[in-house]
């Protein structure tokens, strides 16, 4: 191993748990190889870098090129790839799709999978949208009386590889030999926004509606063949006919009704744009953008075709309440459903073969008169066949250096030999994870609860929490939003990244909402890679996107739990976003209908009615949440007390703009916090709650993401001129040119409520002042959730999912990450790190956690699934004017704590003055010295901090070295507390640690790049800005 004492080699990278003990000792959370939880232990710095160091190869070698944007595709014989964005597997130049305006007008050139308006950006016809109000812009939509106004066109060759004709052609039709070839050919859409008209060769195969659903249709009749090449496409796109060429076309059409289905927040949320576009015409939603937004592909089925592959994996032990070991388990079972079609009419026979990476197989015979069929095939995982697979914090195998261990399953069928048909074997596989997962809602730690739960349904109203492999856990993450609003800007580094931030911040849940998109492929396999759980609502969020049951949100349905279902991170089915599914009104629809189907296609994953709600009185096994065969799916009609819970929110206000309020009356300041922490009602056989939406919203980002989507003469939160005037209501239409009356919330409330401003503050305008206003509006966002956190987490709180966790565009918004798309100016490839992020990281998402409310009360909370925790608690009291105070420091020592989540003790804190002095609090932990730092803690808001702090802090940094692609920075103060010091840069990465509190005259500091790109250092050194709190004091410093 690399043996150096240099700092500035240090790299802590994503999944390996490192905490700095001393100068050349760290803690390390490595799992035991018998053990399917992890042990920490100690190791020097020499030996950590060498470690660290393979890991970075490992990383290299498992970067995110490895990820795609694309669905599975139907597997055939063969595929021909119609897609030509780089960000989908196998696209090719060659396939140059054009952009028809509706009257046969001007031509463009169109990226598929793509949108409208990013095909307009892209070919110089309209401005970056999220510039200014051009969103607003509203001559790319359809006109009101339905014309349709966009066409996409594609010409290409079917072609003698795609069909494995010989080359000499013998014995074949010389001018259309696909005639007289068995099989079928079948067109596959795998998702386009908005009703549209699908054409080839000028024959009307059908209409497409549903966004989120994937179609077919059998085209080999109606295939030209060009024999004399073998180009995939041609870029010869007119409407002069052919018998060579082929001519697909696409016609959006405003008059093809979408029953809503398409995502909920496309022309507005509030936190995304509001377009001005017409509403629906059947639901009266919003709408933006519409376009090809999946793969487009011809599968040729010489036999069969393979629609679905559905891997399930089940434990095959008795309930576990202890940890699940590797090697000493009682294995598991996958049952993997295999969906097959042939061309009807035809009596199809032949052998399925399945085989399991870890050694596994099965063989079936199978025979079917054509159309749609599925089998299921099972085969089995002893415990000296696999690993587990754990969520982020728990059970890192270390022979996977932080990636879980992943398996895949794949199956072929093979034809039976037919007279004059060719017998193509056909293939597909998918990559699987092997955990044991229960949503569980009863005192499931009791013996005699399990014996008697056991064979029972329903729910209980003890509390909620997540078992894993046997362990009980604290979940903690957010609720993740699509990454733009725009399809054509989707990018698959971005999906991993973003993941890779929640995980870096102790992330261990993220929800997808229902109002948005089922997500890219990417974004699951990422979360699969680095153990994110996923909570996956459907795709039903109100405002005109409720469910109907019809044939095609039946198909949508069943469609996308297949093809999600092999990922081990998707935990937990959920009905919709914020309906209350009751079984006597309308929305029992979710009960009898949305989630009956899901149950029907997965009977491995918990489900859950909504997103809050009070569970199922009937359906559902008792101790895990899973569906239970045959069973109708009912809603309590009462609850006793609620288990699940949304808010409160915060929500931005001060300004007239299209969310919020236009009083100016602050927020309510969260410092000191308000805490009764009462160890007695603590831990998993108490009544407990999840939270599964909360949030502070109206907080902007960095100046660098939003200052590029402004003029310069707009840099103010006020926008730099008059206000709008807003209607009242939810989201408001405004009135005016305002810039910032369209991004979402103000942030005047949320700042008045931590920051003395003057009368002017939020009207001044230019690049300082904006600055000012930005740092205060994140850093306000950052000490208020910080707070709320630490004030529910003294609470037997045992889930608790934040409100967002990214941005769609640079707004006022509510999320911990910046708007993600790389290629924007001003922003970073799957989204800069804001202040909270850094807070996730440092403290508040902290498996161990001690804070102080401003009476002299503090406590310790062990959330550690499977750990207990005996070590001590050391409170400093910090003079803002003069630094530590060495002599009141606090110790608490010999605190014991049993294992997580929810252990809670009580403990004595300092009582000092908040005006003049602030707690930092160390948690150690004995026999390794592990050390968590919470810091600031502030007893008064900002505004009410009445040393005199100097406005110049003397801030300083400084490059020490650069070393794995890492650079290591000394940040320096010449006054003894600098509070809340940012870093912010242009380089895509994030630092080590951030909206830090810096003591003591000095701080090392990394830089870390994002994916596997090599670290920008010129452009890290040209762009960092470095801020604190001193110097934006109003009437000091202003």
């Amino acid at each position: 191993m690399k043996n150096t004492k240099d700092s500035s080699k240090m790299r802590l990278l994503p999944l390996l748990s490192l905490l700095l003990i001393s100068n050349d000792r760290f803690a390390v959370s490595l799992p035991s190889s018998s053990n399917g939880t992890a042990e920490r232990q100690t190791i020097s710095k020499a030996a950590l870098l060498g470690v660290i160091e393979a890991i970075h190869h490992h990383q290299e070698s498992t970067s995110s090129s490895n990820y795609s944007l694309s669905d599975p595709p139907i597997q055939g014989s063969a595929i021909l790839h119609l897609d030509n964005n780089e960000q989908y597997q196998n696209a090719s130049q060659q396939n140059e799709w054009r952009l028809f305006t509706g009257d046969g007008g001007k031509i463009l050139n169109a990226k598929v999978p793509g949108d409208l308006l990013t095909d307009l950006v892209n070919d110089g016809v309209w401005n970056e949208p999220y510039f200014e109000n051009n969103f607003q812009a509203t001559y790319f939509c359809d006109d009101e009386d339905g014309k349709p106004s966009w066409v996409y066109k594609l010409r290409f060759n079917t072609t003698r590889e795609f069909f494995m004709l010989p080359n000499h052609g013998k014995g074949l039709n010389r001018t259309n030999p696909i005639s007289e070839i068995e099989g079928e050919v079948l067109l596959v859409l795998d998702g386009i926004k908005m009703g549209a008209r699908i054409e080839l060769n000028r024959h009307k195969l059908g209409i497409v509606s549903d966004q989120f659903l994937r179609y077919r249709f059998p085209v080999k009749d109606l295939l030209n063949f060009n024999w004399n090449t073998t180009l995939a496409a041609d870029a010869n796109v007119t409407n002069k006919e052919s018998t060579t060429t082929n001519l697909l076309t696409i016609t959006f059409d405003s008059k093809i009704l979408t029953d809503g289905r398409f995502a909920a927040c496309s022309g507005g949320w509030d936190w995304a744009p509001f377009s001005n576009c017409p509403l629906t015409q059947d639901t009266h939603s919003h709408q933006f953008s519409k376009g090809i937004t999946k793969s487009v592909y011809l599968t040729r089925v010489s036999s069969a075709a393979i629609t679905a592959l559905v891997p399930q994996v089940y434990y095959m032990g008795d309930y576990p309440t202890e940890a699940l070991r590797d090697g000493q388990h009682a294995g598991f079972g996958v049952d993997v459903t295999i969906h097959l079609w042939s061309p009807p009419p035809g009596n199809i026979k032949g052998r399925l073969n399945l085989y399991g990476s870890w050694g596994a197989n099965e063989t079936q015979v199978v025979e079917w008169m054509g159309g749609d069929a599925f089998t299921t095939l099972s085969i089995t995982a002893t415990a000296e066949d696999i690993m587990l697979w754990w969520p982020n914090g728990m059970g890192t195998n270390p022979r996977e250096l932080g990636k879980r261990p992943m398996y895949d399953v794949r199956v072929e069928f093979v034809p039976d030999p037919v007279e004059g048909v060719e017998a193509t074997t056909v293939q597909d596989s998918r990559r699987i994870g092997f955990r044991h997962f229960a949503l569980v809602t009863g005192n499931d730690t009791d013996p005699e609860y399990v014996q008697n739960a056991t064979g029972k349904e329903g729910t209980e109203f003890t509390g909620m929490y997540y078992r894993v492999n046997g362990v009980a856990m604290w979940s903690r993450g957010a609720n993740m939003i699509p990454m733009d609003a725009l399809e054509g800007r989707l990018n698959a580094e971005a999906h991993v990244q973003v993941v890779q931030s929640a995980a870096l911040a102790n992330m261990n849940t993220l929800r997808v909402w229902g109002g948005g998109m089922f997500l890219p492929s990417a974004w699951y396999d990422a979360c699969d890679d680095y153990g994110i759980m996923v909570i996956q609502d459907q795709m039903y969020a109100q405002s005109g996107h409720d469910p109907k049951e019809t044939e095609t949100q039946e198909m949508e349905i069943r469609h996308n739990v297949r093809l999600l279902s092999h990922h081990p991170s998707i935990v937990i089915w959920d009905g919709c976003n914020e309906c209350l599914v009751e079984m006597d009104k309308p929305s029992s629809i979710y009960a009898t209908f949305v989630m009956r189907v899901v149950a029907e296609e997965d009977g491995s994953r918990s489900i859950w009615p909504s997103c809050p709600s009070n569970g199922w009185e009937s359906g559902v096994d008792k101790l895990t949440s899973r569906p239970i065969p045959n069973k109708d799916l009912v809603t309590p009609k009462t609850a006793p007390r609620r288990i699940e819970v949304h808010g409160p929110y915060v929500h931005g206000g001060g300004f007239p703009a299209v969310n919020g309020d236009d009083t100016g009356e602050p927020a309510e300041a969260k410092l000191p916090i308000t805490i009764d922490p009462k160890p007695e009602e603590m831990g998993m056989t108490k009544p407990s709650v999840f939270a599964s939406e909360f949030g502070t919203g109206g907080v902007m980002s960095s100046f660098e993401s939003m200052s590029a989507t402004l003029a310069p003469e707009h840099w103010s939160l006020h926008g730099g001129g008059p206000p709008d005037k807003c209607s009242d209501g939810f989201n408001r239409k405004c009135e005016g040119k305002n810039v910032m009356a369209q991004r979402n919330y103000p942030c005047d409330s949320i700042i008045k409520a931590y920051f003395q401003t003057e009368s002017a503050y939020f009207d001044k305008v230019g690049e300082n002042d904006f600055q000012r206003q930005l740092y205060q509006c994140m850093i306000a966002q950052a000490l208020h959730m910080k707070s709320i956190i630490e004030e529910r987490r003294s609470k037997n709180e045992l889930g608790h999912l934040v409100w967002q966790l990214n941005e769609i565009w640079p707004t006022g918004g509510w999320g911990s990450l910046e708007y993600g798309n790389g290629d924007m100016s001003g922003q970073v490839i799957g989204g800069r790190w804001k202040p909270l992020h850094y807070f996730y990281r440092r403290s508040v998402f902290t498996d161990i956690i001690a804070t102080c409310d401003g009476e002299g009360v503090g406590y310790i909370r062990n959330d550690a699934a499977g750990f207990g925790f005996y070590g001590g608690v050391v409170i400093h009291v910090v003079s803002l004017e003069n630094g530590v105070n060495g002599d009141a420091q606090m110790d608490h020592k010999n605190i014991t704590l049993p294992p997580g989540p929810g252990s809670l003790q009580v403990f004595e804190c300092p009582i000092v003055d908040g005006s003049t002095h602030f707690l930092s609090i160390d948690i150690l932990m004995y026999g390794n010295d592990l050390i968590i730092h919470n810091t600031p803690i502030l007893l008064k808001p900002p505004k009410e901090l009445t040393s005199q702090i100097l406005c110049d802090s003397g801030l300083n940094w400084s490059i020490m070295g650069t070393a794995m692609n890492v650079v290591t920075l000394e940040i320096t103060a010449s006054v003894p507390v600098a509070l809340l010091v940012m870093l912010t840069t242009q380089a895509p990465g994030r630092f080590s640690d951030n909206a830090f509190t810096l003591t003591g005259g000095g701080k090392i500091v990394q830089f870390h790049p994002f994916g596997n790109d090599t670290v920008d250092i010129e452009l890290l050194k040209a762009t960092l800005r470095i801020e604190d709190m001193a110097m934006y004091q109003y009437g000091q410093c202003q």
